[in-house]
Formats: C-alpha cells, structure tokens, sequence
C-alpha cells in the first residue's frame, strides 16, 4: 500500500480509508471485550503508535491525518463514555507525545 499510495485512485483511496475504519473498531471492540484491561489498551495503542502515527512510520501522511481524524470518533462509537477519566487520558496520550515531537508544519 505505501508503494502504491502516490497513484491510489480516490475510489480505492474511499475503500481503504473504511477499511481503516473498520478495522480500528473491531480492534477497540476486542479491547472493551476484554474490559479495557489496561495491558490491552496499552498494547493496541503501542501498535498504533509504531506502525501508523510515529514521524519514523513508513504510513503516509494522508493515513496518519485520516487515522488522527477517526480514533476519537470510533473510541465513542464503541464506547468512550463508560471509560474512567484515566482511561480516557492514557488513549489520548500517545497522540500528545506524538504532537510534542514532530517537527513538521501542519498546512
């Protein structure tokens, strides 16, 4: 997918960001699933973190801002208003760690 991203047409770029979607839902699903364990929020947070959020991520930028606009929508679709208010902080906090550091300009 990164090799191809630069010529992706937008009906397969459409199909792609749901499949995102969809599989960042199924994804908190299995972690409410699981009673928000803690080590389970962690773990899908530190594969979120590396794989599609991180400045070193080979993700593209339009999967990383499309990703950043979805994660707090999808978090209250599945259920964001059972979890406690640290709960809550340790989902978001990855992304102001993220924030702090990167260095490019948002246009």
């Amino acid at each position: 997918m990164i090799r191809e991203w630069v010529g992706i047409d937008r009906l397969r770029l459409d199909k792609f960001y749901m499949l995102m979607r969809m599989v960042l839902s199924e994804s908190l699903k299995a972690v409410k699933t699981g009673g928000w364990e803690e080590r389970q929020i962690e773990q899908l947070l530190q594969l979120l973190t590396t794989e599609i959020l991180s400045p070193d991520s080979q993700a593209p930028n339009g999967v990383k801002s499309h990703f950043l606009e979805i994660f707090l929508e999808e978090l209250t679709k599945v259920g964001a208003a059972e979890l406690t208010a640290d709960q809550n902080l340790q989902f978001i906090k990855p992304f102001c760690q993220i924030a702090a550091r990167t260095k490019e300009l948002c246009k």
